[in-house]
C-alpha cells in the first residue's frame, strides 16, 4: 500500500510538471506563432492555427528528459508521446525530407500534403474484399480508430518537418495493415522497432528500449529475440515508407502491394 501511494504520488508529480509544457502558453524566452496555412492543402483545420511552441535548447532537454520518463509512466498520453516525438526527431524529420525530394512520389507528398481524414476512410470503405482499401477500412472499424484522432503539433517550428511528423502519424495505421500487425503491446512495440528502421527517428527506438520495461520477462524474452529482430529486418527491407501515396493506392490487392513495396508480415512474430 505504502509503494502505491508513493507511485501514485510520482506520477502526479510527472503530470504536474508537464501539463503545463503541453497545455500553456511557454515563457516570454519562448516565440508563439501560428500556423497560417498558407500553401497547397497545407493542414486541415485540425493543425491549423494549433499553437506552436518554439522552444530554446534548455527547455527541450528538460521537456525531453521528464517527457520520456513520464510517457513511460504514463503511455496512454498520446499528446504528451507525440510531444517528445516532436522534440527530440527534429533532424530525423529533416533527414526524412531530404530522402522523399529524391523520388517523385516523395516529391510530390510533399507538395500536395495530403491528409489523412474520415473522407479516406469512407474511400476505402468502398474499395472491394482483397484490396488495400478494403482491409485498412475493416482494420479502422473493428479498431473503432478516428483517422482523425491524432494529437496535434506543437513543437515543431518548421512547416515541413511538422508535416512529415503528421503524415507519420497518420499512416501509422497504414503500416498496422501493410505489416500484418496488431494492436497488442507486441504488435505496437514491433511496428515501432520498424519504424526506426526506416525512420531512424529516436522516439521509435526510446519506445522500443524503454517501453519493455512495463512487460513481464516472458514478453521482453520474446520481443528481443524474435519480435524485434524481425521488425528491424522488415523496415530494412521494404520500399522508403514516407514515399508510398497510400491512398491512391486502396484500390489494389493488398498481396500485390506487399509484394511490390517488399513488406515482411509481422502478425505471427508480434501477436501475443
Amino acid at each position: 500500500m505504502v509503494v502505491l501511494k508513493s507511485r501514485i504520488r510520482f506520477n502526479k508529480k510527472i503530470q504536474d510538471i508537464i501539463n503545463p509544457l503541453l497545455h500553456e502558453r511557454m515563457s516570454h524566452h519562448s516565440e508563439l506563432r501560428l500556423l497560417d496555412g498558407v500553401g497547397p492543402a497545407r493542414f486541415s483545420t485540425k493543425t491549423s492555427n494549433e499553437e506552436i511552441y518554439n522552444l530554446s535548447l534548455r527547455q527541450k532537454v528538460f521537456m525531453g528528459t521528464t517527457g520520456a520518463l513520464g510517457a513511460i509512466i504514463m503511455p496512454e498520453r498520446a499528446d504528451l508521446v507525440g510531444a517528445i516525438g516532436e522534440i527530440t526527431g527534429e533532424y530525423a524529420y529533416k533527414d526524412i525530407i531530404l530522402e522523399m525530394k529524391k523520388s517523385q512520389s516523395g516529391r510530390e507528398i510533399l507538395s500536395s500534403r495530403p491528409r489523412v481524414t474520415h473522407t479516406t476512410l469512407k474511400d476505402a470503405s468502398s474499395c472491394s474484399k482483397g484490396t488495400f482499401g478494403h482491409a485498412y477500412s475493416n482494420f479502422m472499424l473493428t479498431k473503432t480508430f478516428s483517422p482523425e484522432g491524432r494529437a496535434p503539433i506543437r513543437f515543431l517550428d518548421d512547416d515541413e518537418a511538422a508535416y512529415v511528423a503528421v503524415r507519420m502519424r497518420e499512416a501509422h495505421d497504414f503500416w498496422h495493415v501493410l505489416f500484418d500487425c496488431p494492436t497488442s503491446v507486441r504488435g505496437e512495440l514491433a511496428l515501432k522497432l520498424m519504424e526506426f528502421s526506416q525512420t531512424r527517428a529516436p522516439l521509435c527506438a526510446l519506445s522500443a528500449i524503454l517501453a519493455p520495461m512495463r512487460l513481464d520477462q516472458e514478453d521482453r524474452s520474446y520481443l528481443y529475440a524474435s519480435g524485434y529482430p524481425l521488425a528491424y529486418l522488415a523496415g530494412k527491407n521494404a520500399a522508403t515508407l514516407m514515399c508510398l501515396n497510400y491512398e491512391s493506392n486502396f484500390h489494389r490487392s493488398l498481396e500485390e502491394l506487399r509484394t511490390e513495396w517488399n513488406i515482411l508480415k509481422l502478425g505471427t512474430t508480434a501477436r501475443d
